[in-house]
């Protein structure tokens, strides 16, 4: 669940990674604030069914770093028999991976989805030694904030939430 509102000029960002091309299921997904220059500079998103999002973030530059899954049999945090996946995004990524978010409120970062590059013959053999990311139309904008709506209950979030999707009785800024 998303936490209040920490201060004005905070953002709350979104977006959605399809993994179903992936040879795992996605545990982790992190951006890296570039500038303005921070100590601690990797936020790591929340997650739920490819849905990702991090609330109380400073604006600025941000870029996708990078995604983590596991294969195997999901058992609570757990996985049986499972493979942990590590994917890294270089840093001469597409621009869709760059993000440079101003002003306080939300801030949509798109729906991507995975692809295997990978040949018939290695997948047979069970590796995937490449792959890419690229835009998607699915899930869009308005279905990724009426899942946030769960989330965000109860906080300013989803006051902004409900104003972004247009609902009645949403307070305006």
């Amino acid at each position: 669940m998303a936490k209040e509102i920490e201060s004005a000029g905070k953002i709350l960002v979104f977006g959605h990674l399809d993994m179903k091309e992936a040879p795992s299921g996605l545990t982790r997904v992190t951006l890296k604030q570039v500038l303005p220059k921070a100590d601690e500079p990797y936020w790591s998103m929340r997650l739920d069914d490819g849905l990702f999002y991090c609330e109380n973030m400073p604006q600025g530059s941000y870029m996708l770093d990078g995604f983590e899954g596991m294969s195997g049999i999901p058992l609570g945090i757990f996985y049986l028999g499972g493979q942990q996946y590590v994917y890294n995004i270089p840093t001469q990524a597409a621009d869709f991976t760059r993000y440079r978010l101003q002003g306080a409120g939300l801030h949509y970062l798109g729906s991507i989805a995975f692809k295997r590059l990978a040949s018939g013959a290695a997948r047979f053999f069970g590796f995937e030694s490449k792959f890419d990311i690229v835009q998607s139309d699915s899930p869009s904008e308005s279905e990724l904030l009426q899942r946030l709506l769960e989330f965000t209950a109860g906080t300013k979030w989803q006051d902004q939430v409900k104003a972004r999707l247009g609902r009645p009785g949403a307070k305006k800024k």
